[in-house]
């Protein structure tokens, strides 16, 4: 992967996890959000622990606050790259705020399915007493950033040809003009030669 491509990743995913992170402080401010303890889950991982029955519960680790921000912006450029990787194989261009969208929701699964289950909050989140509070927070989210990464990644798509090799290359022959509509045509691209 090109360092031009690494970059845009990058600066794609930061967008888009600041998307997500917009939704998430609105949501907080309102009292209808929470912040999930992923430092903690993470360090206590790290220290072979990787489920717990309720993970708010688990005696505090220190610098979980301080990890839980740079984890989180990591974790959304490693989708971003997943994200641009995919458009790239599928020949999709740059995409679209929709695709980018349906992407930040599948991209829900991780939380929803491996994260909150082992934090203690069940399967998809939905086993802790409000009812389904994480599922929706969740869902919010993941679709806040999947709107910003569309809109990222339609902002900073690399256009030239050294960055994506698919791209076409400027015909060699000069255009002419076509006398009936007036638009500027290549010939050997609409009528296989000229």
């Amino acid at each position: 992967m090109a360092l031009l491509t690494i970059l845009n990743a990058i600066l794609v995913g930061v967008v888009a996890t600041v998307a997500m992170d917009l939704v998430a402080a609105a949501g907080v401010a309102l009292h209808v959000f929470r912040i999930p303890l992923y430092g903690r889950w993470f360090l206590y991982g790290l220290k072979g622990t990787f489920r717990h029955a309720d993970i708010d519960r688990a005696p505090p680790l220190k610098g979980e606050n301080a990890l839980m921000l740079p984890l989180h912006y990591l974790a959304g450029a490693l989708l971003a790259a997943v994200y641009l990787v995919l458009l790239d194989a599928f020949s999709a261009g740059a995409g679209s705020v929709l695709l980018a969208a349906a992407f930040g929701l599948a991209s829900s699964v991780i939380p929803l399915f491996l994260m909150l289950p082992s934090m203690g909050y069940g399967l998809p989140g939905l086993s802790h007493g409000r009812d389904t509070f994480w599922l929706r927070q969740i869902l919010l989210m993941h679709l806040a950033y999947g709107v910003g990464l569309g809109s990222a990644s339609s902002c900073s798509s690399p256009r030239d040809a050294e960055v994506h090799p698919r791209l076409p290359t400027a015909p060699t022959r000069p255009y002419r003009r076509d006398r009936i509509y007036g638009t500027e045509i290549y010939g050997s691209v609409l009528f296989g030669s000229e």
